[in-house]
Order: C-alpha cells, then structure tokens, then sequence
C-alpha cells in the first residue's frame, strides 16, 4: 500500500482471502474507500475471480479520467516521506537524551 500511495498509482486490489485477521482486506479498504482503489474480495476460485474482474477492469482501460482521479487519491494518501521523518525523530531523541 505504502508504494501505490507514494507513487499515487490506482489500482485494484484482490487481498489474500485465508489470513485470519484479514489485514490486508482492512489495508486495502483504507484506499477504496478514499477513491483511491477498486477492493474486489476473492472468491477463491478463479474462474469467479475472472467474472468480478472483467466489469472492474474493462471500464479502468478506458476512462483515463478515472484512473488519474484515483492515483490523485492514492498519492492523497502516501507518505513518501515517512521512513525519513521517522529517522529524524529518532536523532532527535537521541539528540534529546532518551
């Protein structure tokens, strides 16, 4: 998720359906419910998988609009700069005494 929001590129996203906390359902539905990604749950089977797919995908390859609204949500969301903020924090600390 950190990479499709930090380069702000749209995607549709179909989580591992068998972890048992389903973090990559909830990660996923972060972006999509911010415009940013399509969420499809997997039907674990492949031929259902190719069925929800198809009406996603088909309509994404041609409205461009579309696609450049959602990575403009996703890049919204990223945090590009994250590890480097966390690392000046710690300095800081360090800096601090802690």
């Amino acid at each position: 998720m950190a990479e499709l929001t930090a380069c702000g590129v749209p995607s549709i996203l179909m989580p591992y359906p068998y972890h048992k906390d389903m973090h990559q359902r909830a990660n996923a539905k972060v972006l999509a419910d911010k415009g940013a990604a399509v969420l499809i749950d997997d039907e674990k089977d492949a031929v259902k998988n190719a069925a929800k797919l198809r009406p996603v995908v088909e309509p994404l390859i041609s409205d461009s609009g579309k696609r450049h609204a959602m990575g403009t949500a996703a890049r919204f969301l990223g945090k590009p700069a994250a590890a480097e903020n966390v690392a000046e924090l710690i300095t800081q600390m360090i800096s601090a005494g802690r």
